[in-house]
């Protein structure tokens, strides 16, 4: 199958790049310059891709079967303008379905956010919960949202969007921009300090999601092989873990799973514990997800771990 990705350059987008192609499908990867990946492979088509021609969009869908939509500006940019938050995570993807419709493609996937939901994220939350989010970064997500339900019900492409927790794990090059996430960071931090500072309150809870769950997850989408899944359109589906956990217990993982791999126990360090309410992020189809993700917390943290060490050098710039 032909897989156009768009984000390919990113920690998402790439690690799902890679992952498809190695399942046998073609992968183009989108991205606006070839000069700043920081990554290559001899299995992946790279190709420019310029987001204000719709040439450039309707070339780049052309011949494809499927499209992973995982380009989108991240929070701290959408916050620090709002305007091109609107612009880009909404009407840019406005513009890539009408040319992925023009083009026949069969499947389009975007990739939206948990956070839409609401700051802070706190309790029971499906796919019936009202978004209630007003930061620029859910706006936009959520309005991209809206553009692919209206496309859905008007064409025949079948589309789902993917409401994502906090997607950690290793990047496939130490050069990615990934290491703001929290678990990257405190793992990069076990590496480089020995130690782990906890730069919010400890006692914040958040749901975490190791990508490799992610990779299976839209590989087994894109395959068709479940069939609940594959059946509606638009489809939206909560995307986490059945666990949420504090600052301090997902710390406490990677300090254990330092302790066995390295033969030290990194320290600690926060200023306050205050407990948030509890979260249960869940999803109306939490046990076909929970077929899917077959990697523990305990051993992406693993892999994470080995990643830095393994790249200590190019992480201590």
């Amino acid at each position: 199958m032909r897989v156009l990705l768009t984000g390919g350059s990113g920690f998402l987008g790439s690690r799902i790049a890679l992952f498809l192609s190695q399942q046998g499908h073609h992968v183009i990867v989108a991205t606006r310059s070839l000069s700043k990946l920081s990554f290559s492979h001899s299995s992946l088509e790279f190709r420019v891709i310029n987001w204000d021609c719709n040439q450039s969009l309707q070339s780049l869908c052309s011949g494809v079967d499927a499209l992973v939509h995982a380009a989108g500006m991240n929070a701290k940019d959408c916050s620090l303008s709002p305007s091109s938050a609107i612009k880009f995570n909404a009407y840019s993807t406005a513009r890539l379905l009408d040319s992925a419709t023009q083009s026949n493609i069969k499947q389009f996937f975007y990739f939206s956010t948990a956070h839409i939901y609401g700051s802070p994220l706190a309790g029971e939350i499906t796919e019936f919960s009202i978004p209630s989010n007003s930061h620029p970064y859910a706006i936009s997500n959520i309005i991209g949202e809206k553009f692919v339900q209206d496309i859905a019900l008007r064409s025949d492409m079948h589309c789902t969007i993917l409401r994502l927790s906090n997607v950690y794990g290793p990047p496939i090059s130490p050069n990615i921009a990934c290491w703001h996430l929290f678990v990257n960071d405190l793992c990069r931090q076990v590496v480089l300090d020995q130690k782990i500072v906890i730069r919010n309150d400890a006692g914040v809870v958040r749901n975490f999601l190791p990508i490799t769950n992610l990779c299976y997850l839209v590989s087994s989408l894109l395959n068709n092989d479940i069939r609940e899944l594959s059946s509606v359109s638009p489809n939206i589906i909560n995307v986490g873990s059945s666990h949420s956990f504090t600052l301090l217990e997902i710390a406490s993982l990677i300090q254990t799973s330092a302790s066995s791999l390295f033969g030290f126990s990194p320290s600690i360090h926060f200023s306050g514990n205050n407990l948030t309410p509890p979260l249960h992020y869940s999803s109306l189809y939490s046990e076909i997800l929970s077929d899917i993700f077959t990697m523990s917390h305990s051993s992406e943290i693993d892999n994470l771990l080995r990643f830095c060490s393994n790249h200590s050098f190019e992480l201590s710039f």
